[in-house]
Formats: structure tokens, sequence, C-alpha cells
């Protein structure tokens, strides 16, 4: 199962919008997956003592979705030249044998500005390989995201082609 997460907590965000275009490019092609969006985080996630014990809606969406994934699918905005706080607390919250060791996945960075968020895309690379993620080479950046989304929400011209790529070498991966 590939596991789509819409890494940030912002409330309809475009990452939300590319997250969503990925998982219906997945699901039109029977790939079984899922989708996680970081906003629907349960409140258990910001209290101190998950870190001792998990139970609740966090042992649900760790047994549920985060264990049973094969494979990631991060899609990341540009936070402040990195990825959101809400991402990397979710990776240290969980159980990272579990849930990360021996997995892969891929990265699609998301920005409004030019570099569609490279530097956060390093910044995740270099978490996921310290939990043992394998990642795939190709991690599409898309720049002035605005300008990629249509009226209807769904991506568009280049970044629907660079999106439509990348399910195929997840699939593949």
């Amino acid at each position: 199962m590939i596991l789509v997460i819409s890494s940030t907590n912002r409330p309809k965000s475009f990452t939300r919008k590319v997250a969503d275009h990925y998982y219906s490019l997945l699901q039109e092609r029977n790939i079984e997956s899922e989708l996680l969006y970081l906003e629907d985080l349960p409140s258990g996630f910001f209290d101190a003592a998950v870190y001792a014990k998990k139970e609740g809606e966090v042992r649900n969406l760790i047994d549920t979705k985060l264990a049973p994934a094969k494979k990631f699918v991060f899609i990341v905005p540009e936070y402040n030249g990195s990825f959101p706080g809400i991402l990397k607390l979710m990776i240290d919250t969980v159980e990272i044998k579990k849930c990360f060791h021996g997995k892969k996945a891929g990265i699609v960075g998301v920005s409004s500005g030019r570099s569609g968020n490279l530097r956060g895309i390093d910044h995740l690379m270099s978490v996921l390989n310290h939990v043992r993620v394998q990642l795939m080479p190709n991690q599409p950046k898309l720049s002035s995201i605005e300008s990629g989304i249509g009226e209807d929400g769904d991506l568009i011209g280049d970044y629907e082609t660079r999106i439509k790529k990348h399910v195929e070498d997840i699939a593949a991966f």
C-alpha cells in the first residue's frame, strides 16, 4: 500500500490539492493507496505523554495507516526554507522501526516561490535516510504552484506531467 501524506496542517492548502490529485492518479491506476492529511492528526500527537505510550487515535493511526504502508509519498510544502514542523512531529512521535525502517518513499516539493521546496526536500531526505527509508531519486519540485493548479483544483500542464511520471516511478520502485 502507498500512503500519500499531505504534509501540512494548514487548511485548504495547495499541498492538499496536490495530494488529492496524486491520490486520484493512483486510484485511476488501481494502485492500492491511502491518503493522510496531517491537518487531521489526532490531538494526542500534541501531548508529550505520546512519546512514552501510544494509545487511542494515535495507536489507530500507526496501526491502520503508517505501519501497513510499504511506500510513502510525502507532498511537502516549503515552510521557511524547510518542511513543516507538523511532519517532523509526526515522524518523531510514531514507532520508527514499525512505521519506517526498510520502507520506500518519494517526495514532491511544493512552493509558491521558485525553488519548489528544494531545501525542504533535502532536509526531509536527511531525516528519512536516518530512519532507514529508501528514497526515490525523482523528487519533483513544483514551484509557483498557484500557476500549476486549474480552476477545478487539479494540476495542469507540466505540473500534471511531472506528477504522472512520479506516480509511475513510485509504482515501479
